[in-house]
């Protein structure tokens, strides 16, 4: 199974320039755990919810004097569209992320997140056992 296939296309994101509040009001607005920070439209970080909690309370400052430019570390890795699953779980893994920037033509066209893939991964599981189960059951007959 390919990242395109269950990629989310609905995602939020926060520019460079705006305040932690614009992040987590867009994440409570849209009852989301994470936003990507873009930079000229280029994904160059994420905020969660909890990075979100421990950045106010490590600062004690209003959510509105804390920059989102200073989550925006980059994304250690992406993943092309035409990726597949288990390369995906592999990346998610390697980088310790929760969301995966899905990248095409140095464009962000979705997002993946831990979540998806590893319910895509158990799916994908469970359809390989039944197909070990139904095998064995013809070659019984």
């Amino acid at each position: 199974m390919l990242i395109r296939d269950v990629m989310s296309r609905d995602y939020l994101t926060v520019k460079r320039g705006q305040t932690l509040r614009d992040a987590v009001e867009a994440m409570l607005r849209e009852s989301q755990e994470s936003v990507i920070i873009t930079n000229e439209g280029e994904p160059d970080g994420q905020i969660t919810r909890r990075s979100a909690l421990i950045a106010a309370y490590k600062t004690d400052e209003p959510l509105s004097e804390i920059p989102v430019s200073g989550f925006a570390a980059g994304f250690p890795t992406s993943v092309k569209p035409d990726a597949t699953v288990l390369f995906a779980i592999g990346q998610l893994i390697n980088a310790d992320e929760e969301v995966l920037p899905v990248v095409e033509d140095l464009e962000l066209v979705g997002v993946v997140t831990r979540e998806n893939l590893l319910d895509e991964y158990t799916n994908l599981r469970n359809e390989a056992f039944d197909t070990i189960e139904r095998r064995k059951e013809w070659e019984e007959q």
